[in-house]
């Protein structure tokens, strides 16, 4: 018979506790079934869900409201993340803590991302702050060279264009710039065109059947300037040659906001 050595006293040493204890906990692990999401996780991502898509639904949408909205997602989603199947497996506490913290990123990157595309278009033709004012006419201040005499109309039919038309001349005016009449002009282009377009005198021979060939035109400072001024209000005005126009003078036509 094989030689067998004898137990001290009969009582397994400390050493022999820990190699028992770890092995019994292998064979836990491998028995134990694998974890799935509770149905209270279930229900939060749900509502989280829930959320995103009435976010997307809402006719009128502020800032205000998506930045609260997002923030609710996010605390939602906060709890199931923490107890996904994946973070719950980790064997160290600083293995699941870097699970954790890989784990609220991403969810947080797919709630900025959805914030990103649910968040609110700026009309083009919005309400100005007083900054805005302020820096709008400021850049036309800024114009030390001879400053072209402007023409500001709008499209006959949009009266609330017409109206804004008229706050425009009155910054116009406060920075300096001579505006014809002061009166808002009714203008029709001899191409449609949406949205803030400055006319400019061209010269040459317009060729209307032909799409593709236009007329030359000057690049002033004062187009310049009025090009900076309203991009400054985040409005990328359009510009088109006008052999009829005066020299030294610039057209600002107000269209109808771009769709």
């Amino acid at each position: 018979m094989p030689e067998t050595t004898p137990l001290v006293g009969g009582i397994l040493s400390r050493q022999d506790h820990r190699d028992y204890d770890a092995a019994l906990r292998k064979i836990r692990e491998a028995e134990r079934k694998p974890e799935s999401v509770s149905t209270g996780d279930i229900a939060l991502f749900c509502l989280a869900g829930v959320l995103a898509v009435a976010l997307y639904l809402a006719p009128e949408k502020t800032p205000l409201w998506v930045c609260l909205g997002l923030t609710c997602m996010a605390a939602l989603a906060t709890h199931p993340v923490w107890n996904t199947p994946w973070i719950k497996k980790a064997t160290t506490r600083e293995q699941r803590f870097g699970r954790c913290f890989l784990g609220l990123c991403g969810m947080i990157v797919l709630v900025g991302l959805y914030g990103w595309f649910v968040w609110p278009k700026v009309p083009y033709y919005h309400d100005l702050t007083e900054a805005q004012v302020a820096h709008f006419i400021g850049i036309l201040k800024g114009q030390e060279v001879k400053r072209y005499e402007l023409r500001v109309g709008c499209s006959g039919s949009s009266e609330d264009v017409c109206v804004l038309a008229r706050k425009y001349i009155e910054m116009f005016q406060r920075g300096g710039w001579k505006v014809q009449g002061p009166a808002v002009q009714r203008m029709s282009l001899p191409k449609p065109m949406s949205g803030v377009v400055v006319m400019i005198r061209g010269v040459g021979t317009p060729n209307y059947d032909n799409p593709d060939l236009g007329i030359w035109t000057l690049e002033s400072q004062s187009r310049r300037t009025i090009r900076e001024a309203f991009l400054s209000l985040g409005i990328k005005v359009e510009e088109q040659g006008d052999v009829s126009m005066p020299d030294e003078v610039l057209g600002i036509y107000l269209g109808p906001p771009p769709s």
